[in-house]
């Protein structure tokens, strides 16, 4: 140890030992074998390179970082270490010299990717070297428990016996105890030949927090004031290239330096964008989780998650990147229920249905070719199912792994098409470095005669003496200018396929139970993520226990340990109905994407919807948590938007539910377990003869919505009300605020049929036009009415008594099906990252990244689903893009158009436009309106504003909420003259009496 610790000085220049390393190296240089879980940035490299330089023989390092292997070994070889590597960037002559290199015993360290054991060539090299030492890294990668496993990963127990089983330090930032089984195993060691040592998770000074932020308009805002108040450098990570993209182009407009950072962007420009992170010349990068891995910037101050990770160990390994310095860093998760269904997607698309890897199957032995030569996109377009290109990719995998196909990464080739002799194109290209690179061409084909030529593009960087990226760009070039034709190297997975005729797939010997373990296995590290943001107490706390280590107590330092010692006592609807109230607010904090009113009484008395079961809203933790009817429910919702625990959103037309601050914080004290409905003897005796069922509760709900409804409607509109139809026509006729909206399960066609029926018994009446009629009640009907309350006023919902509940899940088609459609699954979701260029970062394994080209299928799919939004959407965007042109006077006549739409709607709108305008003439008019229109829902963007360097708009601000504020009082002084004229009135009444 002594001679470690002058190394560690000498050579690294540290004067003492971080937390862990010294009992860890202890472990080593015992000649033992190590397993060592340390987060990112604790310095668990120098747990081999000091043995390395302490020792004789190799220490043969693999990391799967290949596009970071030359940085590790320029700065190991600054530091006096001699260290070297062999990736495929490397010709085979030059690997052969480093291997020689290493056998001769120049090298202490040899850095190689896992893929690279495929290889028997570099096999047979590296046999002939004495590895003394084999260091894993990032070793929860040989784990299919872990969160990123890497088949390639499993070839290094057998590739380890090959070695004659030198003694091994895996090392990782994020290992369960699962995890950390499952390496141990698979590296062919039982656990009493291995040293684990877990340390370092406790970060108190790492602040975690949890915010509420449910639109991107929310996380918008929250991110503006937190880089005001906040200084010092950040990462941003968003769960998408969209919303990494769209965060940089917000913030930057409104002036802060950040960059952005994702795997669909070149390698060039993910360099510039880590270097000017690294420098400071961008203060923030918004980046997907692509951004990270071997960034040493110690100071980084904050890190905020844009929408949750899908794991623990992947948001522990991401937030461990800010503080390094040991300094006070923010890790702020904005939470967003409707981020759940992001995550749900990519584990779809890892582990796609049997019927789905079937017509993958079959699909590929469609195919003449062999090898196949297509993108995986092209793949799925031969599928007869709905199967997109993650999961063609996916299937593939299984069938590798049952020995019927083998996916490969073949070389590179580009084709060139010359219209004329080769000697006469090149002597029309003046440009020196397009010139060199046809003759280079021409070095390699025989270019006398006008054509076709496919090219290896390795081959031609060599005969060009340009890197693949020069040459790429001088094809692209020439290919502008008319003077060839340029096709790009192929981008897809070679496919082989290892037999002529396959066997039936129900033979095909595919491991179903392992498949659907691991899924499963995803599963459960999603709620544990989403158990760290539910968590009530210390989330230090939380996170320890997760890893396996021991806990200390509370950290003082997160959100939970900062919060009231005592939360306040429930009071209200909360005191009152806490069997009811609190499984309300548990599911819509719960909830995956927006609900309105109707749909979250059938999920928290557990409704058998089809919908609600397509939509796995079943699995809502305060699903069947109250036995109450829906009616009561709806009362009780009522009253907890009146307590300001709830509030309306969604676009004119669509309202849904959502929680305020207040409610947010109320929710997160509830705990799921706490929650059951009461058994069933302590539930109130159903009424069948006294009370009010059946077809008579239809019958009493069409005419108490014929009654109550603010304009007539026909037999249509009745129906849908009843059914709680969410058409664009409900919130306006304020129909979901009905008694009745939504208490009948049944489909709108049988809905349709009972009203009429009871047309023609006489109930009801039509009026209006013969185009359009509607109904009103007759006196059969005012009487029958009256029949049915005195019958019972709290009537049950229809036919439970002769109806299974699947036969009663509601149809939805409504007067217009267009306007009555469930969208929001659909709309919960975002662009998705996923790229082959992911290759570039994570080395030679690629087959685990889906293609470039699933992005924009799944966009296309994606869009064709939000068509009806995105067109109310476009209206919208277009009036305020004539508002923000107009001068005052048109200006307050184009105000008056926006009437159509919500104030919710227009105010989101709005905010978005002027985070993304650096018109100041347009903003400032942005600001007006929002204070015209807005009211107090604007206030918070408004007093962002106020505050804002430009004088113009802090002026702007300022009178926006002047504005309201006199609207406000306005508003409460008429509410007083209101309520002083009934009390003169009820006086009056009481003179009168008393008279």
């Amino acid at each position: 140890m002594e001679e470690a610790a002058r190394l560690l000085s000498e050579r690294f220049g540290h004067r003492e030992f971080l937390a862990g390393q010294e009992e860890s190296l202890r472990s080593v240089l015992s000649g033992g074998n190590l397993l060592v879980v340390m987060p990112t940035g604790s310095g668990k490299s120098l747990l081999y390179q000091l043995p390395a330089l302490m020792g004789k023989g190799l220490t043969l390092v693999v990391s799967p970082l290949i596009a970071l292997m030359k940085d590790q070994v320029d700065e190991l070889a600054r530091k006096g270490v001699s260290a070297t590597f062999i990736n495929s960037s490397l010709g085979l002559d030059e690997q052969r010299g480093r291997m020689a290199a290493c056998a001769d015993g120049k090298y202490k360290l040899l850095y190689v990717a896992p893929e690279r054991f495929r290889n028997a060539t570099f096999a047979g090299m590296v046999s002939r070297v004495k590895v003394e030492r084999m260091a894993v890294d990032e070793a929860h990668c040989i784990s299919e428990w872990g969160h990123d496993f890497r088949p390639d990963y499993l070839r290094l127990r057998e590739f380890r016996r090959r070695l004659g089983n030198p003694k091994v330090t895996a090392l990782t930032a994020t290992a369960t105890p699962r995890v950390r089984k499952d390496v141990i195993e698979s590296l062919g060691l039982t656990a009493g030949e291995v040293d684990v040592h877990v340390h370092g998770f406790s970060r108190p000074n790492l602040e975690i927090e949890v915010e509420p932020a449910y639109t991107e308009t929310e996380k918008i805002i929250f991110l503006e004031e937190f880089l005001r108040e906040n200084p010092g450098s950040g990462i941003i990570y968003a769960g998408t290239r969209r919303a990494a993209e769209e965060a940089a182009d917000s913030l930057s407009a409104a002036g802060q330096r950040v960059g952005v950072y994702h795997a669909g962007m070149e390698p060039d420009q993910r360099e510039r964008a880590q270097d000017r992170f690294i420098s400071g010349k961008d203060r923030v990068v918004a980046a997907t989780s692509a951004f990270g891995m071997g960034i040493d910037k110690p100071d980084v101050r904050f890190v905020v998650h844009y929408s949750y990770p899908g794991s623990v160990e992947q948001y522990y390994q991401e937030i461990g990147r800010a503080g390094r310095d040991g300094l006070i860093s923010k890790c702020v998760l904005l939470y967003s229920p409707s981020d759940r269904r992001l995550r749900e997607f990519f584990i779809d698309m890892s582990y796609p249905k049997p019927e789905q890897v079937e017509d993958v199957y079959r699909a590929l032995w469609k195919i003449k070719a062999n090898p196949i030569m297509m993108t995986y996109r092209g793949i799925a377009a031969l599928c007869d199912g709905n199967v997109k290109d993650m999961q063609v990719g996916a299937a593939v995998r299984l069938l590798d792994n049952a020995g019927l196909t083998r996916a490969f990464s073949g070389e590179q080739r580009v084709a060139v098409t010359f219209d004329r002799p080769g000697s006469r194109t090149i002597s029309s290209v003046k440009g020196p470095v397009q010139r060199r690179v046809l003759e280079a061409i021409s070095s390699v084909a025989d270019l006398e005669e006008p054509g076709r030529h496919e090219i290896s593009l390795t081959r031609l960087c060599l005969s060009a003496g340009l890197d693949e990226e020069q040459v790429k760009r001088a094809l692209a070039s020439l290919d502008n200018a008319g003077v060839i034709e340029y096709e790009p190297p192929f981008r897809g997975r070679g496919i082989e396929k290892l037999i002529d005729t396959p066997p039936p797939f129900k033979k095909a010997p595919i491991d179903w139970d392992k498949h659907e373990k691991l899924r499963k296995a995803e599963y459960e590290k999603l709620e544990a993520m989403e158990k760290l943001i539910a968590h009530p107490s210390c989330r230090h706390e939380y996170i320890l226990n997760y890893f396996g280590e021991k806990s200390a107590g509370t950290c003082g330092s997160c959100d939970r340990c900062r919060e009231e010692d005592e939360p306040e006592s429930a009071s209200g609807i909360l005191a009152e109905s806490p069997h009811v109230a609190a499984p309300i607010l548990l599911c819509v904090s719960r909830l995956r994407f927006p609900l309105g009113r109707g749909k979250i009484a059938q999920v928290v008395t557990g409704s058998r919807d089809k919908n609600l079961i397509k939509w796995k809203l079943d699995r809502n933790p305060a699903y069947g948590k109250v036995s109450a009817n829906q009616d009561e429910v709806k009362k009780t919702i009522s009253a907890l938007f009146r307590e300001g625990y709830l509030e309306n959103r969604g676009e004119a037309g669509r309202p849904v539910v959502g929680l305020t601050s207040k409610g947010h914080k109320a929710a997160l004290k509830i705990k799921p377990a706490s929650l059951s409905a009461p058994p069933e003897e302590t539930k109130p005796a159903k009424r069948r003869k006294a009370g009010v069922s059946g077809n008579d509760a239809t019958r009493l709900a069409a005419l108490k919505c014929v009654a109550q409804v603010s304009s007539p409607v026909g037999v249509g509109r009745v129906a849908a009300i009843l059914a709680g139809s969410r058409a664009s026509w409900v919130g306006p006729l304020k129909a979901d605020r009905l008694e009745v909206y939504g208490s009948i399960h049944d489909s709108q066609e049988n809905l349709r049929d009972k009203v009429q029926v009871m047309l023609i018994e006489g109930l009801f009446k039509k009026s209006g036009s013969p185009k359009y009629p509607v109904l009103a009640l007759t006196e059969k009907g005012r009487g029958e009415l009256k029949r049915l309350c005195d019958a019972g006023a709290d009537f049950e919902e229809t036919a439970a008594e002769d109806k299974s509940q699947e036969a009663r899940a509601v149809s939805a088609p409504s007067d217009s099906a267009a306007d009555d459609r469930e969208s929001y699954p659909e709309r919960a979701v975002e662009d998705v990252d996923f790229s082959g260029d992911e290759i570039d970062l994570w080395g030679e394994y690629s087959s685990s990244f889906p293609e470039r080209e699933s992005q924009d299928e799944y966009q296309e799919a994606l869009e064709t689903a939000r068509a009806p939004e995105r067109e109310a959407a476009g209206a919208l965007e277009r009036l305020i893009d004539e508002l923000s042109a107009a001068d005052h006077e048109r200006a307050s006549e184009v105000l008056g158009r926006f009437s159509i739409f919500s104030p919710k709607a227009i105010g989101d709108a709005l905010v978005k436009w002027f985070l993304k305008t650096d018109d100041a003439r347009g903003r400032r008019t942005v600001i007006w309106a929002t204070g015209e229109i807005c009211g107090l829902e604007s206030l918070g963007f408004l007093l962002a504003r106020a505050g804002d360097e430009d004088e113009e708009l802090r002026v702007a601000a300022r009178g926006a909420i002047e504005k309201i504020a006199s609207k406000a009082r306005s508003d409460i002084n008429d509410r007083e003259r209101e309520l002083s004229r009934a009390m003169e009135a009820i006086l009056s009444f009481q003179s009168d009496k008393d008279g």
